[in-house]
C-alpha cells in the first residue's frame, strides 16, 4: 500500500494534453499527463513505438512490460535519435525544430499483443472519430 497525501500538479506547456514534443538532436518529451496514462513509473519506465505494417497508416505508443523500450526520465524525457527521425518521417514532420504530437486517450488491446495496451499518435489534439 502506498499513502499519498498531498499531491502537487506540476506546471507545464502541455496542461492535460496526451503530448509527445520532439526536440533536436534526438530528444523527446512526454507530456506529465501521458506518463500518468501510460502508467511510467521508476520500475516500468520503458516505451516504445509501433510502427504500421503494410496496410496499416497508424503509429501507437506503448509501455514495454518487457522492459525492451526506450527509457523516459523523471521529467518524462527521453533521447533516441532513431525513433525521433522515424516519428517525424511518418508524420511528415520536418527533420528538426520542436514539433508536437498527441495520444489519443483510447486504449488499444491486440490480441497478438495481450500484455501490452497501445495509445494512437496524431498530429491533432482531439479527434472527433476513432480510426482504431
Amino acid at each position: 500500500m502506498k499513502l499519498v497525501g498531498k499531491r502537487v500538479e506540476r506546471l507545464n506547456s502541455f496542461g492535460d494534453s496526451l503530448a509527445i514534443q520532439l526536440k533536436d538532436e534526438g530528444q523527446m518529451r512526454l507530456s506529465p499527463a501521458l506518463m500518468s496514462r501510460l502508467k511510467v513509473t521508476a520500475d516500468n519506465n520503458k516505451i516504445g513505438i509501433a510502427y504500421p505494417d503494410e496496410g496499416e497508416k497508424d503509429l501507437h505508443i506503448y509501455i514495454a512490460p518487457d522492459g525492451d523500450g526506450v527509457a523516459v526520465n523523471k521529467q518524462g524525457y527521453i533521447k533516441n535519435i532513431p525513433h525521433n527521425r522515424d516519428l517525424r518521417s511518418y508524420m511528415s514532420l520536418p527533420s528538426t525544430g520542436e514539433e508536437d504530437m498527441y495520444v489519443c486517450e483510447e486504449e488499444i488491446i491486440l490480441n497478438e499483443y495481450p500484455e501490452y495496451t497501445f495509445y494512437k499518435i496524431t498530429l491533432a489534439e482531439e479527434e472527433d472519430e476513432w480510426d482504431v
